[in-house]
């Protein structure tokens, strides 16, 4: 038998080292160890919103956010202008 006819050993011996056979995915084309970890994450972020430990991303928190990046970083901002201005 030569190579092109040989049974591989990863594909006969299923799911090895991050080598998935095509029956192993699903119709989305995620693996088993991407659903599970798909899976862990939802579970994390259902327990922290039931924890209320979330926030939302709607635009007065993003208006906020960006205000207060603005103040921490004004020094390195005015810092950064004048060098530029020279280019």
């Amino acid at each position: 038998m030569d190579t092109t006819t040989q049974p591989s050993d990863a594909f006969h011996k299923g799911k090895t080292d991050g080598i998935f056979l095509p029956e192993e995915r699903d119709e989305l084309g995620l693996t088993t160890q991407m659903r599970e970890d798909i899976d862990r994450r939802l579970a994390i972020a259902q327990e922290e919103i039931r924890n209320g430990q979330y926030v939302t991303l709607d635009d007065e928190f993003m208006e906020k956010f960006l205000e207060e990046a603005r103040g921490r970083n004004a020094d390195i901002l005015k810092a950064i202008r004048p060098v530029q201005s020279i280019k």
